[in-house]
């Protein structure tokens, strides 16, 4: 008699031979993408965390078929509504859309998505797999949470490069942009496909950003200051205030290491420094320097060393004063915590106030960054 002990047993083996083949495949896969030069380590490493994320999703499909079969069964429902809703439009009826995608989804916001109905669908339909896909993927069971969040991670990555918005035969406002533009919206995007592989080969890191809009003095960077110490890690720049009376007290900014400080100081319309000088307040920030090969083997106690405590030592000496204000920035805020809380442990004061801008200090749960 065919038992549950046998079924199991059964399926323990698909199991087992599935994942066997997956990651031989996989690992052959890398070695000849990497013997060719088309990926580097890094890209290589994170395509192995995606295809083990991957691999466990089909592994708890064979694993748990009853449930994947019931959110099959809440997908053809909601499909067979969005087929109603289809029927209703043609004959010319209003009916309520089965799925809308959240508020701070931008993708569907143009009107051409709602007013021609293969488009309405399209994208209705889109939701509703792409939803139904993480919903799966946030029920799966025996799953450590880290491991769950990673699925989940790289699920939303998946379902959103799938998105219709991603094609130009399927994004309408894409369609009626070409047909304004006589095409060359699309020269321009080759243009920037080309500039992104000049910049970065591998294409793993695409270009955020216009490098030529920015020129420093005009919109970076542009409020007077001068560089008053250094070492192998850090510039400090100095500001001097640009009122008659001055704060008594420095003021020390701690900026991150990924986007340096230049965010703080745009153009006087929007330079966070720039206020601050006009305020009466005596600034000092760090600058960062790019790191090459030659730093690879500093660590986090390097930066906290070279970095907050060198400055403040700086600082002191630069204005005679022995305490100071800090602002971190980030992970800036971050090595500041760190700093502040090694100093207390050699019974050192300097400072007499820290603020933190969107700074993560309780790394016990980080969110989608984990």
């Amino acid at each position: 008699m065919f038992g549950l002990d046998t079924l199991g047993k059964a399926v323990g083996q698909l199991v087992n031979g599935f994942e066997t083949n997956v990651r031989q495949g996989q690992q052959q896969l890398e070695k000849a993408l990497g013997d060719a030069g088309v990926l580097d380590a890094a890209t290589l490493s994170t395509i192995t965390e995606m295809s083990d994320a991957y691999r466990t999703m089909a592994e708890d499909l064979l694993l748990h078929p009853l449930r994947f079969a019931g959110a099959e069964l809440d997908l053809a429902r909601k499909h067979a509504a969005l087929g109603y809703y289809t029927l209703a439009r043609l004959v010319g009826k209003h009916k309520k859309p089965v799925v809308e995608p959240e508020a701070d989804d931008r993708r569907f916001q143009a009107e051409e998505w709602h007013k021609h109905l293969p488009f309405d669908v399209l994208h209705q339909a889109y939701l509703i797999n792409s939803q139904a896909f993480l919903n799966w993927a946030a029920g799966m069971e025996g799953i450590p949470p880290a491991g769950r969040d990673q699925m989940l991670f790289y699920a939303r990555h998946l379902t959103s490069a799938l998105s219709p918005s991603n094609f130009p035969a399927t994004n309408p406002e894409v369609l009626r942009i070409t047909w304004e533009r006589k095409g060359m919206n699309l020269i321009d995007g080759g243009r920037q496909l080309i500039e992104d592989l000049r910049q970065n080969p591998s294409l793993f890191n695409v270009g955020m950003t216009d490098r030529s809009a920015f020129e420093v003095g005009r919109n970076l960077a542009t409020t007077p200051g001068k560089v008053v110490f250094q070492n192998e890690l850090m510039q400090l720049i100095q500001y001097s205030p640009t009122t008659e009376t001055v704060s008594k007290r420095p003021l020390l900014i701690v900026p991150p290491w990924i986007n340096k400080y230049y965010i703080l100081d745009l153009t006087a319309r929007n330079s966070f420094i720039q206020w601050l000088v006009n305020q009466g307040q005596t600034v000092f920030i760090i600058s960062w320097r790019n790191p090459g090969p030659s730093l690879r083997d500093k660590g986090w106690e390097d930066y906290m060393e070279l970095g907050p405590l060198a400055a403040m030592d700086a600082v002191t000496k630069a204005t005679g004063e022995d305490q100071m204000n800090l602002i971190g920035y980030c992970i800036g805020g971050t090595l500041l915590g760190s700093t502040l809380a090694w100093l207390k442990k050699k019974g050192r004061n300097p400072v007499a106030s820290a603020t933190y801008l969107t700074t993560l200090l309780d790394f016990s749960d980080p969110g989608g960054i984990g």
